[in-house]
């Protein structure tokens, strides 16, 4: 026996004794008394051993009930949560081991032997060692982790069964059994591709960094607190200055060891976190420079400290104070550096949106033209179904002419530069055709240059190059004959950096997309596959009975198991459908709120044989945000209709009035009690409730058993401001 039921065993037992001896003490005295009124002593003991024996059988009735109910209560609990435990073993996505100190493997869930491609049996006779890479110095130190402290979390190396490596997200804890024998536990999570993404990230990112720090100015941030967080900029070398030497130290540093010019800095950034952008002229290192402030924004409005600009100004200073005549000169020059950093700035910040990579290039094209001052600026993507060069965004004068001309590669100044990867200059382009020694000036780019010679005399042309990728090229040009200066095309060359990063960054876009298309395609397939295989075991289960039944020729039952039967196909039809539905593309996006609800109810409800109806009252003009969240929030009140209400007829209805907007989902089901505590997770209602909330709107549920169910939803008309646009 073990020590606990020992122990209880002597609890129940001293506490039998202890009762039976008050009891016996007690009958002593009444008996006592009892002979001394009667004078009876043999009547008196018969009714005493009676009464005792009573007693003491009642008494260990009650303490043998109440032993056996704590037994039978510590029994289901027990089994309870054996039940969740296993549920979690078996239907865990990630890979669960149950293993010995040594190495051994006693027991593997489904979802491991799918991530190493392996049966169970063939990963318990492998072990810990035939599964995790030896060579991974990660190992040592988790398993000495594991020893000291009882579990580790930490990445390692995983072998598949075709012999290839993996990284893998592996948790292990140590913890005893019934016997008191030593396991351990292992929770392995596949984070192949999250680390490929991850890994993609870094480079582009480390690509973004590297073009702005290339960029021909000085820029910083800082903190709330005016501490630097950056600096960064081609513009630090000629003041012998390193890139970040300053971050750490409050803004004044780095520019003058001057207190006033340390409070006026001070005055400017402190304008800045109260939303206001600041322009203004600095002495820094005998040279002077022209600062543009701005807030440093968060992507919800907040304001998290400045960013800001700088460009060299000394020459324009110098040429006015001494020479008046250059002042206009001058001023156009510091325009120009300024629309150059705006520019930058606009697309380092549009480079880092969530906007359609057309909208995008069209951007990038656009700013270039209005920063290198150019009469047109073209961009060309290569075409690899026919190696051409063709026009994917334009901006300028001539945009129409340029549209209707595609270059092969090597001709014309956008062949030349996609095929030697490096930038291509015409300073005079009729020049370039009297002289013809250019061998890419074919008869086409010939007919171009004819055609456009009323617009423009030069152009230049750039590849779109990031890292070994090659994407195209971006083509210049300008009225009047002009040779670029070296940094015009480094800023070109530039634009032609960004704008592949702009490309990468959309391929990246897609590939995370079509990754998360991937898996929320396998989840319901998964639901699918669960959600039928028991209905169609439970059709098998009742055809069988039924076929025996008519065999012993019981028809009356048959016609019973027969009804059954056609009751369960119909709900198996019914959330086939509704799964083969969530699996087809998204029809929101194509057809706006309106035509994807009408085509839900029309794809699953009404065949599923439902009588829908759709209702609209006043007009209906909806960002799309609060489009996606509404349509999530119906689809999921109809996937409750679908399965549990046993509703014949269902409504979607919207009401505009007064500034408020109102979507209704009621059916006629069997309802249900709104205040059970268990209905609102198996409901959905907790998504629902969070959706709503998203959107600023209220959401109310109404249900009572027999009176079906209503699903409404309620936004104020105010909180459509632009910002609540994706």
């Amino acid at each position: 026996m073990k020590e606990a039921e020992s122990r209880s065993a002597l609890r129940i037992s001293f506490r039998y004794a202890l009762l039976i001896l008050i009891c016996d003490i007690l009958l002593d005295i009444a008996l006592i008394r009892l002979l001394t009124e009667t004078g009876n002593l043999t009547q008196m003991l018969v009714m005493k051993d009676t009464v005792f024996n009573i007693i003491t059988a009642l008494l260990l009735f009650f303490l043998l009930k109440r032993k056996l109910i704590e037994l039978k209560h510590s029994e289901a609990a027990r089994i309870e949560s054996e039940e969740k435990y296993r549920s979690i073993y078996y239907n865990s996505p990630d890979g669960i081991l149950l293993t010995a100190p040594d190495g051994s493997i006693l027991a593997v869930n489904p979802a491991a032997c799918q991530i190493f491609g392996r049966t169970e049996m063939e990963i318990c006779q492998l072990g810990r060692d035939g599964l995790v890479d030896n060579r991974d110095p990660n190992l040592a130190n988790a398993l000495k982790i594991r020893s000291e402290t009882g579990r580790f979390r930490s990445e390692l190396t995983l072998i598949r069964n075709n012999g290839s490596l993996f990284p893998a997200e592996v948790t292990s804890a140590v913890f005893k059994d019934r016997d008191g024998s030593q396991k351990t536990s292992m929770i392995i999570r596949d984070i192949t591709e999250r680390k490929k993404i991850e890994e993609d990230l870094q480079k582009n990112e480390a690509h973004l960094r590297m073009l702005i720090e290339k960029m021909p100015a000085v820029l910083w941030t800082t903190d709330q607190r005016l501490i630097y967080t950056s600096l960064v900029g081609a513009g630090l070398s000629c003041l012998g200055i390193k890139p970040n030497q300053y971050v750490g130290l409050k803004v004044g540093a780095s520019a003058s060891k001057d207190n006033a010019a340390a409070i006026f800095l001070e005055h400017q950034h402190l304008l800045a976190l109260q939303g206001k952008s600041t322009t203004y002229d600095i002495e820094w290192a005998d040279r002077t420079y022209h600062c543009d402030l701005e807030p440093l924004r968060t992507q919800e409005g907040t304001i998290t400290g400045c960013i800001g600009v700088a460009l060299d100004v000394t020459d324009r200073v110098r040429v006015y104070q001494g020479l008046e005549q250059r002042v206009e000169e001058r001023t156009r020059e510091i325009q120009r550096r300024r629309q150059v950093a705006e520019g930058l700035s606009e697309i380092v910040a549009i480079l880092n949106s969530n906007q359609p990579l057309e909208e995008i290039l069209n951007f990038i094209v656009s700013q270039a033209c209005h920063i290198l001052q150019a009469e047109s600026v073209a961009l060309y993507l290569i075409q690899e179904n026919n190696n051409s060069l063709q026009i994917q965004a334009s901006a300028g004068s001539d945009a129409e002419l340029q549209r209707q001309y595609c270059f092969a590669v090597g001709e014309g100044s956008v062949g030349e530069a996609f095929a030697k990867r490096q930038p291509v200059i015409i300073p005079d382009i009729q020049q370039e055709q009297v002289q013809g020694r250019q061998p890419w000036v074919t008869d086409q780019v010939k007919e171009f240059w004819q055609q456009a010679a009323q617009n423009y005399k030069a152009e230049a042309a750039v590849p779109i190059l990031a890292q070994s990728a090659l994407y195209g090229a971006i083509r210049l040009t300008y009225r009047d004959p002009k040779d670029l200066t070296a940094d015009e095309i480094e800023l070109a060359s530039a634009l032609g950096d960004q704008a592949a990063l702009a490309i990468e960054n959309a391929h990246l876009r897609d590939q995370s997309e079509q990754l998360a298309v991937m898996n929320e395609r396998n989840r319901l397939a998964r639901e699918l596959h669960d959600s039928l295989t028991q209905s169609i075991y439970s059709l098998t289960l009742m055809a069988e009975a039924g076929r025996r039944l008519i065999e012993i020729g019981d028809l009356e039952n048959v016609k019973t198991y027969l009804l059954r039967l056609g009751q369960t196909a119909q709900q198996s039809l019914k959330e086939m459908r509704l799964l083969v539905y969530e699996l087809r593309p998204n029809v929101l996006i194509r057809e706006g709120l309106i035509g994807a609800l009408q085509h839900r109810l029309d794809a699953v409800e009404n065949r599923a044989g439902l009588e829908t109806q759709l209702r609209i009252n006043g007009s209906l003009q909806l960002p799309p945000n609060i489009e996606v969240e509404l349509y999530r929030i119906a689809q999921e009140a109809l996937n409750n209709t679908l399965k549990h209400s046993g509703a014949s007829k269902v409504a979607i209805s919207f009401q505009n009035s007064r500034g408020i907007f109102e979507l209704e989902i009621a059916d006629n089901g069997q309802g249900f009690d709104v205040t059970e505590k268990n209905v609102a997770g198996g409901l959905g209602l907790t998504s629902m409730q969070e959706r709503a909330e998203k959107i600023g709107s209220k959401l109310l549920l109404v249900s009572s058993p027999g009176q079906g169910t209503s699903v409404k939803v309620m936004i104020n008309k105010p909180i459509w401001s632009q910002e609540s646009y994706p």
